[in-house]
């Protein structure tokens, strides 16, 4: 039986059904060509699989090179690479990889953060949160949270952790301040003229948004573009810009 026309044909049909794999609710990586015969971590090498899929992957694996790539499959099935008796079936193989997951998931993963943190606002507000938590009660996205309890930060939207010092924004002082003074305009015939750091405050501009706005990575944001440079011809004929021309 030619293993390696049925692994290919394999690999190429639950490529174009992957993302039901995900959809399932829970899925395991595979590397099309093992790492042991100099398969890398690419894209192109890797697809999610369902844990019965990824079974068969590997005994089809085993099957055409034999040797070390029975490893996998006795580590999942509780057999020998030598003699090849397996202890459950592709079937029972799935149903435990599902089970021990969402024993592992949650609050009941390794990783899990179980304490409760204080923290204060700087307009006074009190909270007492799980890092979890954070997302949804306080606004914070994941990784600025992770941030903020691992004192990678000081202060996140105003939050800091109770007992430390929120290290505020040094504005001019700030070793990255930029002294230049440049002159902004607006598409409703506003304008301003300052730094990026006091054109930022005064007008309620993002200061990345800003910064890219006086360093030509943003030709306009907001509506405001750099006099020195004019309008862009690409922006003077978008339609979200029009509400912002006079009459």
């Amino acid at each position: 039986m030619d293993y390696q026309k049925i692994y290919t044909a394999f690999i190429a049909d639950r490529r174009t059904t992957e993302h039901l794999a995900e959809i399932l609710g829970y899925s395991e990586k595979h590397h099309i060509v093992p790492r042991s015969l100099g398969g890398d971590d690419t894209p192109g090498n890797l697809i999610r699989l369902t844990p019965e899929d990824h079974f068969f992957a590997h005994l089809l694996l085993a099957k055409i090179h034999g040797g070390e790539l029975w490893a996998p499959i006795a580590f999942m099935v509780g057999g020998s690479r030598k003699d090849y008796r397996p202890t459950h079936s592709r079937k029972a193989h799935g149903w435990a990889s599902r089970a021990m997951a969402k024993a592992r998931g949650g609050e009941n993963a390794p990783q899990f953060d179980h304490t409760v943190y204080s923290l204060l606002h700087q307009d006074g507000r009190k909270a007492k949160v799980l890092q979890s938590e954070m997302h949804t009660k306080l606004g914070l996205g994941r990784p600025l949270a992770n941030l903020l309890v691992k004192r990678k930060v000081s202060i996140a939207k105003g939050w800091y952790l109770e007992g430390t010092e929120p290290k505020t924004s040094l504005g001019d002082k700030h070793h990255m301040h930029k002294s230049e003074v440049h002159e902004f305009l607006h598409l409703s015939g506003d304008s301003f003229t300052g730094t990026q750091f006091e054109f930022s405050n005064a007008k309620g501009v993002r200061r990345p948004d800003a910064s890219r706005l006086v360093t030509g990575v943003y030709g306009t944001t907001q509506g405001w573009y750099m006099a020195a440079r004019g309008l862009p011809k690409s922006a003077q004929s978008k339609a979200k810009w029009r509400k912002h021309l006079t009459t």
